[in-house]
């Protein structure tokens, strides 16, 4: 089964790992022509086109690389910024395949930015279309069914990843740069979430500032200035001394930092949607590293802790954190034994065996 296949992306390969998965599936599946934002290169054969640019421009070059290829047979679009080309190229070359990943759950009444209500309407407008639609947990694949009404129920692809070394990976030199957060002793909690207080970063780092003496906090990730700026302000108010703030890491230096770590943190609000059927990576990319879990109490989050044994679930992070310390060889050797039993790869195989199944009818 030979298809050629375009899979349009503005996600960035370096730090968008589900993006990376879906365009591994994507090879499985046939050909791919990749137009993908700062990517590294994936594939040797000259297939890959990589956009640097500013939106418009990747749109620009969706187009103009789709009118040189004047046929493909599936259309992949990665996530909702991808729809505006491939609702363009659907209609210029007419795939037999649109297939959409719909990581996010927004919903246009619960946005309220005129930016995300107009990408609601079109990121609908793709899932009327679409011959395969793809979601990130069972929980949001229920609700897109039930209110966007697509051709068929979504597929679900979890995000199982894990964290790897690229070639070349120097960890001599990124020992050094991490030296300063990792100070013998101590019992280390990563946070990927930035200083985002909309995910109650600011309850994560009051509750890590009851264990001055024994814990350190990292915060890990890109943060607008807004948010920044509250959670150093409350670190100077509270004279809190356990928390770092480090920036955006590529996949290897993440890793590198994970693997020093001792508890993973993944927390969101509540507020919508999205954020409360919540379909996170990070609690793989953690457990993956045999580390346990400290989440917020998102459904998703919490029924997996209750089904996994490998943390716990509770928007009382102090509380959290207590339990989790009193009884972490517990929860470490469970976080051990899900990830032996676990991989990635099965993960992917799941989903192409699926597609491929919806390609034959």
């Amino acid at each position: 089964m030979h298809k050629r296949i375009l899979f349009l992306s503005f996600s960035n390969l370096l730090y968008d790992g589900r993006t990376r998965e879906l365009l591994r599936v994507a090879e499985d599946l046939g050909e791919v022509i990749a137009i993908v934002r700062n990517g590294r290169q994936v594939r040797s054969d000259g297939l890959a086109v990589f956009c640097s640019g500013n939106y418009i421009s990747f749109i620009m070059l969706c187009i103009k690389s789709a009118l040189k290829l004047k046929t493909i047979d599936i259309l992949f679009c990665d996530n909702r910024m991808a729809c505006i080309p491939s609702l363009l190229i659907s209609k210029l070359l007419r795939p037999n395949i649109i297939i959409q990943d719909m990581r996010e759950l927004y919903i246009r009444e619960e946005l309220h930015s005129l930016k995300g209500k107009v990408g609601c309407i079109f990121e609908g407008a793709l899932l009327q279309k679409a011959d395969i639609i793809i979601c990130a947990n069972m929980q949001r694949a229920e609700m897109t069914n039930r209110i966007f009404h697509p051709k068929r129920m979504p597929l679900v692809f979890e995000n199982i990843r894990k964290l790897a070394y690229m070639p070349g990976f120097d960890v001599a030199d990124v020992k050094k740069s991490f030296e300063p957060y990792l100070r013998a002793g101590r019992i280390r909690i990563i946070s990927t979430a930035g200083c985002s207080v909309s995910r109650t970063t600011d309850k994560l780092v009051m509750a890590a500032a009851e264990y001055m003496d024994t814990v350190d906090l990292l915060l890990v990730g890109s943060s607008g200035k807004n948010d920044r700026d509250m959670i150093t302000g409350l670190l100077e108010k509270r004279s809190i001394n356990n928390v770092f703030i480090i920036d955006q890491l590529t996949e290897g230096n993440l890793k590198y930092l994970i693997s020093r770590c001792h508890i993973g943190a993944v927390i969101y609000g509540q507020y919508d949607s999205n954020n409360k059927y919540c379909a996170s990576g990070k609690i793989y990319e953690f457990l993956f590293e045999g580390m346990p879990i400290l989440t917020s109490d998102n459904p998703p989050l919490k029924e997996f802790c209750e089904k996994e044994k490998v943390g716990v679930a509770s928007d009382m992070y102090s509380l959290a954190l207590k339990k989790i310390l009193q009884n972490y060889n517990f929860y470490r050797e469970n976080s051990i034994k899900f990830f032996l039993s676990h991989n990635s790869e099965q993960n992917r195989t799941r989903l192409i065996r699926e597609i491929a199944n919806l390609l034959i009818i």
